[in-house]
């Protein structure tokens, strides 16, 4: 089929036919090595990257969800899994790393909207397995979550947050939200969260899928010798910066001039 079609792809349906357009002043993307690449290959068009805008709204400080999650960890250092809860959002690894931490001092939170689509049966069976056994070091909530304020009482209430995703070539608003209330991450050290991540130090990336290193990782996190604050809140900064709403104008902005 892909043979078949082959004489197809080319001109405007090729891969970039669209972009070399003459009609196609402007491109804009959110990853910033995919624009330096686009820079290059496009010569004299602007590739402009536009930083990725989500809802900073303050934390609610009555949110029962995030207080039940703070009341339950006992002191311990939160670990966050938020948002979609489906098998490329590393959901099986950080399951896996909660039942090998189970006397550790570490407390994990698995919040957001079910993606029980994305496992196999036996896989289901073994989510099953753990959430019926009842672990005291996790935290189960699966259901969705209303964005804003209550969303990021929820990201705020974590000391960690959890972005070791699979397979997954996109910008994450989690990611946005953590470094904007200080939280560091663990992150999948591929595609552009890998990327983002260890050009702005907003945490440390271990390999997709790799239980060992992510436990590896939380212990480096509560470390200083491994872990330096300074670093990452300099980080922080540089990247709220570019994620800014002033930010995003200076992009719309550009495109407009480039009409």
């Amino acid at each position: 089929m892909q043979k078949k079609f082959a004489n197809f792809r080319r001109g405007l349906l090729s891969d970039r036919g669209v972009l070399k357009s003459r009609n196609c002043r402007s491109v804009v993307v959110m990853d910033r090595a995919i624009a330096q690449k686009l820079q290059i290959e496009l010569k004299d068009k602007s590739v402009i990257v536009s930083p990725d805008i989500t809802d900073l709204s303050p934390p609610s400080p009555d949110f029962d969800l995030a207080k039940q999650v703070k009341a339950k960890s006992k002191n311990r250092k939160i670990v966050g899994l938020l948002g979609s809860q489906g098998k490329r959002k590393g959901f099986l690894t950080m399951l896996e790393v909660s039942q090998k931490m189970k006397e550790q001092d570490f407390f994990f939170v698995f919040a957001g909207q079910p993606g029980y689509e994305s496992f196999s049966p036996s896989e289901l069976k073994r989510i099953g397995e753990v959430i019926d056994s009842s672990p005291e070091n996790c935290f189960f909530h699966i259901q969705s979550i209303p964005d804003g304020s209550q969303f990021n009482a929820l990201i705020d209430v974590c000391d960690i947050i959890f972005v070791v995703y699979e397979r997954y070539p996109f910008i994450s608003n989690i990611l946005t939200k953590a470094a904007f209330f200080k939280k560091p991450v663990i992150a999948s050290e591929t595609f552009v969260i890998g990327e983002t991540t260890q050009t702005y130090h907003l945490g440390i990336t271990v390999p997709e899928g790799d239980v060992e290193k992510c436990i590896e990782a939380l212990h480096d996190m509560t470390l200083s010798s491994k872990f330096d604050r300074q670093k990452y809140n300099r980080g922080c900064e540089k990247y709220n910066y570019s994620s800014s709403p002033e930010q995003f104008s200076r992009s719309i902005q550009k495109i407009l001039n480039a009409i």
